[in-house]
């Protein structure tokens, strides 16, 4: 009878919650990829980068081509999940998803506790003021106390605001915020620099006709955008980087940067890992 019982026990144990939170468990998010062919990444919503309509709930943009056709590449789906800023580490640690897409050390602490793959591009950062007043800050002199730096919280503006200007003070922005919102405190007084992309500068002009303009041709920084995973988890993390390097290699990432960035005036390219002299590698 106590044989019965325990039989009849570990049958139910077998399909209950727990025993299939533990077998989940086991299985690490690499092997749960391959058996399923759906990857998880997180994204954040930074137009035009990653854009949500507001209409139809699409996601569209720049790098949700770009991670299409890497994923698409290796035979892959994927399923995005909107992230906010200042949460990256804690979400991929508690395996909210698998990797985040398009992602950088925002804060150069995180670098302790995730990995980064091979950059998929690397995104140049300057200077802009009110264009009113360009001529003040022809030299960037920024680190001052008379100076206040737009920012959105846990965004690298934030991170290079403090690091590089220490004397300067900031003028915080809450981490859900339109990265146009820094610009438009810009141009309100309400700050008087910040950190940015031209492509977000871009797109902000459009709709702000000549407002800010940037101070110097020499970016402060210079933002490395790929692939981020938890720490330890190789297999995921080797994947997805040999995945972006057979992508770039092909061309594949090129091509949407030359949709994108026909002029070449957004982003700074991968560097190809091999060179040709009359059709010959070099």
């Amino acid at each position: 009878m106590k044989k019965l019982l325990l039989l009849v026990l570990l049958t139910l144990f077998s399909f209950s919650p727990l025993h299939a939170q533990a077998q989940e468990q086991k299985e690490s998010a690499y092997d749960r990829i391959i058996r399923t062919g759906t990857i998880r990444c997180g994204y954040y919503p930074w137009p035009p980068y990653f854009e949500k309509d507001i209409n139809t709930g699409e996601l569209k943009g720049m790098f949700k081509e770009i991670y299409d056709d890497i994923f698409s590449f290796i035979d892959l789906k994927v399923e995005y999940h909107e992230i906010n800023l200042g949460f990256q580490v804690s979400d991929l640690n508690n395996n909210k998803f698998d990797t985040i897409c398009g992602d950088a050390p925002a804060s150069y602490a995180s670098i302790k506790y995730v990995d980064y793959t091979t950059p998929s591009i690397y995104v140049p950062l300057y200077t802009y003021v009110k264009t009113e007043h360009l001529s003040l800050y022809k030299d960037n002199p920024f680190n001052t106390e008379d100076i206040t730096f737009a920012a959105i919280d846990g965004d690298l503006s934030q991170e290079l605001a403090l690091r590089l200007f220490p004397k300067a003070k900031l003028h915080s922005i809450p981490n859900i915020s339109d990265p146009a919102q820094m610009l438009m405190d810009v141009v309100n007084s309400k700050a008087d620099v910040v950190i940015a992309d031209p492509l977000t500068v871009t797109r902000f002009l459009n709709g702000q006709p000549d407002t800010v303009k940037r101070t110097s041709f020499t970016p402060v920084s210079v933002y490395p955008l790929s692939f981020s995973v938890k720490k330890n988890n190789m297999d995921l993390f080797n994947m997805l980087d040999m995945a972006q390097k057979m992508a770039h290699n092909a061309g594949i990432l090129d091509k949407t940067m030359e949709k994108y960035d026909p002029d070449h005036t957004f982003f700074l390219p991968i560097a190809k890992p091999y060179s040709l002299i009359n059709g010959v590698q070099k």
